[in-house]
């Protein structure tokens, strides 16, 4: 490929990428300049190839339109990822086509929806181990009946790992049969009979 003017717009690319490359934030770009660039250098290209005269220079021609390609190709991603920053943080970037705008308002309402969704689920999702932590009071409380004690007897910790202490003659407690068949002075505690009022 050769030629004053396709070396400009060639050079033209390559300073819109370098300017792309190294900014954090879109830069300001023309698209009609882009695509008017990308259509007379592919104009460019037919001419010359269907003149190039040996395998070795059409093999040239080839490589220089494929590293313009990837050049634009590496441009425009530059500029996508920005956009999916700006999306991220729910900032839009000045400096975007109006193509790259309705790509970050589309971006946005998905994480937007995705946040909401994540949210509902991280509710549900405490809502049911509170649930499920409550059925397992509520089991464990099930599970125990009370006892009268007939004397003093000394500090323990039941299988459920509840501290009991001070536990004089007359105290009335709740606690699991397990845990009363393990006590050394299971002698000393009768299980409180409660008869249904009439």
């Amino acid at each position: 490929m050769s030629g004053l003017d396709i070396t400009k717009q060639i050079l033209r690319i390559i300073q819109l990428w370098r300017q792309e490359s190294v900014s954090s934030l879109p830069q300001e770009i023309n698209p009609n300049e882009l695509i008017k660039i990308l259509e007379y250098l592919e104009k460019e290209a037919e001419k010359t190839f269907e003149e190039v005269d040996t395998e070795l220079n059409r093999e040239i021609l080839e490589s220089e339109l494929q590293l313009i390609k990837s050049i634009v190709e590496d441009l425009l991603w530059l500029r996508a990822q920005k956009i999916f920053i700006s999306a991220l943080i729910g900032l839009p970037p000045e400096n975007i086509t109006h193509t790259e705008y309705k790509l970050y308002q589309k971006l946005r309402k998905i994480i937007e929806h995705f946040s909401r969704l994540y949210k509902r689920v991280k509710e549900v999702k405490f809502s049911l181990d509170m649930l499920e932590f409550k059925r397992k009071v509520e089991r464990k409380e099930s599970s125990k009946e009370l006892y009268l004690l007939d004397d003093d007897i000394k500090d323990f910790i039941s299988l459920d790992g509840f501290v009991y202490r001070g536990l004089k003659k007359g105290c009335i407690i709740s606690i699991g049969r397990e845990s009363i068949k393990h006590l050394k002075d299971k002698e000393k505690i009768k299980k409180l009979e409660i008869q249904p009022s009439t």
